[in-house]
């Protein structure tokens, strides 16, 4: 099985065939939607493997060829045109070059994403699950309850792309884990909800049901009516209010746990906006920021929380986020994140003896 990529350049067209050296499961293509939800490239290798690569164009002595890249892309000598990429143990997205010898020197053409998916290990479960297997130990490494220092960290968004899209990497894992997904969907299905006093004023003549608080509004309320035409009432007050406050209880979603998981989200999309600005257009850094910001946007859209306003407090002392499931994952996942993305601050006071 081979792959060929077209590229259209100039008034010539460019075809890039990539035929592995052994086993034609380890050369695969994914569809766009797929590879725009995973945050992957179309084109995949697998690790270890060796495949050769032409390049052929309809152009009659074409100078086409790709950037050499150290032990991953070797051109041959023989013709530049061809060569093998063997992608050894690195794992991730390798970006080959395109380019062209002119009279003026190398001229690039285009950028051609791979993803070398791993051999051991299932890319996108098993490989993540590590991922966020590394998460969780390096909050327990950070978050020493014994550390006699305080830690502070703060967001610099005009770091080197580089730098700061490791730091992405390690937030998607948790984002974009079942983890995450699980919490979120018990969550809205499974709300905890409280009851909220909603008052109105009403037409006196509407009140079916007279407790203490409409009794005192009846004795002392202002703008009356008389009761002289009223029989019954005549002989006992001579006026009633015109309207009275009534109020009654009602369901609502609007908890302060509610509040800080739309928060959370908020703070979640947010830091993907932040992302996907400072990343290079059509890069595949920006995909995946520009996925999980779209992943987010959609569940804030969501009814649940057009009810929810925003938190006054964080409730990290609820019994509902530590103990509750949904919540409790939901508050371990921002602890991890906030972590992750440098925007929190911790202090942990050593408890000396006798203190």
């Amino acid at each position: 099985m081979s792959v060929d990529i077209p590229v259209n350049y100039k008034n010539d067209k460019i075809n890039l065939r990539i035929v592995p050296e052994s086993g034609s499961d380890s050369l695969n293509t994914v569809d766009d939607a797929q590879a725009d939800e995973y945050g992957e490239a179309k084109y995949q290798l697998m690790e270890s493997c060796a495949y050769e690569y032409k390049i052929f164009s309809e152009h009659e002595s074409p100078n086409y060829y790709l950037e050499k890249i150290s032990e991953i892309v070797k051109p041959f000598k023989t013709d530049k045109s061809m060569g093998r990429i063997t992608p050894g143990i690195y794992i991730g997205l390798l970006t080959l070059e395109l380019m062209e010898d002119t009279d003026e020197g190398n001229q690039l053409i285009k950028k051609i994403p791979f993803e070398v998916r791993s051999v051991k290990q299932d890319y996108r479960s098993e490989y993540r699950h590590m991922l966020e297997e590394i998460t969780d130990f390096c909050t327990e490494l950070i978050m020493q309850c014994n550390s006699p220092v305080l830690q502070k960290f703060s967001p610099d968004f005009s770091r080197d792309p580089k730098i700061v899209y490791q730091q992405f990497a390690f937030v998607k894992s948790i984002l974009d884990s079942d983890t995450f997904d699980n919490a979120v969907f018990r969550i809205i299905n499974t709300p905890v909800t409280k009851w909220k006093a909603i008052e109105n004023n009403r037409d006196i003549r509407k009140i079916r049901k007279v407790n203490s608080a409409v009794a005192k509004q009846i004795v002392s309320r202002s703008n009356r009516i008389k009761t002289t035409n009223i029989s019954t009432l005549s002989n006992k007050m001579d006026s009633l209010p015109l309207r009275v406050k009534t109020s009654r209880k009602i369901d609502t979603n609007d908890t302060v746990e509610n509040q800080f998981v739309k928060h959370v989200l908020s703070v979640f999309y947010n830091f993907c906006a932040d992302i996907k600005n400072i990343m290079k257009k059509e890069s595949r850094e920006r995909k995946e920021a520009e996925y999980l910001e779209s992943k987010l946007e959609q569940i804030l859209n969501r009814s649940f929380f057009k009810e929810i306003s925003s938190p006054k407090i964080i409730p990290l002392h609820s019994p509902v986020l530590q103990r509750k499931d949904g919540y409790r994952e939901l508050l371990q996942i921002w602890l991890k994140f906030d972590l992750a993305s440098g925007e929190v601050g911790m202090r942990y006071i050593r408890r000396e003896k006798g203190m």
